[in-house]
């Protein structure tokens, strides 16, 4: 991921339930970076289905926080 402006850009994968609280994820990628590109590899993953969030937000929100875009 390559942000197009100063955002911290994360990966964020839910098993069993779609959820906005990190506690709740089984992989958290998130450098704290902002401005920064980003890539994650995942390759120990079982079979299942998964709620993957891909997102960019500020140093002030709480993830996943809408902020910018990203390509």
């Amino acid at each position: 991921m390559d942000p197009t402006g100063a955002e911290d850009l994360s990966l964020i994968v839910y098993t069993n339930v779609c959820s906005s609280l990190l506690a709740d994820a089984i992989v958290v990628d998130d450098t704290g970076v902002g401005g920064a590109a980003e890539s994650v590899t995942i390759s120990t993953m079982p079979a299942g289905a998964y709620h993957i969030v891909v997102d960019g937000y500020s140093a002030g929100a709480t993830p996943p926080g809408a902020w910018g875009a990203f390509t």
